[in-house]
């Protein structure tokens, strides 16, 4: 085997993608508590057009939410928009309450 040629490392998979999400992340500022509206899902196709609530982002800077119990947004290869950000979203006497 060529030296310069190693193989890639599962570890380096998770490394990128967790440097993808972030980025994408960033641009965006997606948080929990977001309402998206999901444009293109690559994977499953049939959540195209729907929204939710943006419920968890994990440590690889997926999305999950109330679309799908088990589907996660991958922000460096779905489309997605945030139509109403988290701190817009909160109900005013919750904020009042803390």
């Amino acid at each position: 085997m060529d030296e310069d040629k190693k193989p890639r490392l599962v570890e380096d998979d998770i490394k990128d993608t967790i440097k993808k999400n972030a980025e994408v992340l960033v641009r965006t500022k997606a948080h929990v508590g977001d309402l998206i509206h999901i444009i293109n899902v690559k994977d499953c196709p049939r959540l195209n057009g729907t929204d939710g609530t943006v419920t968890k982002i994990d440590y690889l800077g997926q999305l999950h939410g109330t679309w799908a119990s088990s589907v996660a947004i991958i922000p460096a290869e779905d489309e997605y928009e945030i139509i109403l950000p988290a701190e817009i979203a909160t109900p005013m006497s919750d904020i009042m309450n803390k």
